[in-house]
């Protein structure tokens, strides 16, 4: 009787865990230099298609849509800021991709912080996600310089 209810209860709980799915993305940035002195900050934010709820669009497609919001500060002042909502690839529905969303931001020289906030669009808990990056654009001087080095993923 102990091993049955063990094993009913071990079902129950991977069978939650299955099906509750907690939001996963990756963010870096990277920092280019541009003739004119200024620089522009690319974000780069890759979400993992397995941690996402799907819309059915049709009988056999399906799209997961995240809302993204980059706020991008300056000694407590927003300096720019982004809000939209990324749509991941069309699939099929046994299929799962992982997808990138880019952004660019122009900045000049200073201390600034991202305040990022991802929010899974058709999960129906709805817990953002959040996320705090302080950064340092430097000012250039005379010289050659090289701006961040961008690893592609294949």
């Amino acid at each position: 009787m102990k091993k049955g209810l063990l094993l009913v209860l071990i079902i129950i709980v991977s069978s939650y865990s299955m099906t509750s799915k907690t939001l996963e993305a990756w963010f870096d940035f990277k920092t280019f230099y541009i003739p004119e002195g200024k620089s522009y900050v690319e974000t780069h934010l890759n979400f993992t298609g397995r941690s996402l709820d799907y819309q059915t669009i049709s009988d056999s497609s399906k799209q997961a849509t995240v809302q993204v919001t980059i706020l991008v500060s300056h000694a407590g002042e927003i300096v720019d800021y982004k809000k939209m909502n990324v749509n991941g690839p069309i699939l099929q529905h046994h299929e799962f991709l992982d997808f990138l969303d880019i952004q660019r931001f122009e900045l000049e020289n200073g201390e600034y912080k991202f305040e990022i906030e991802l929010l899974d669009i058709n999960h129906a808990e709805n817990k953002p996600l959040k996320l705090e990056q302080e950064f340092i654009i430097n000012a250039l001087s005379e010289g050659i310089f090289i701006s961040d080095i961008e690893l592609v993923k294949a």
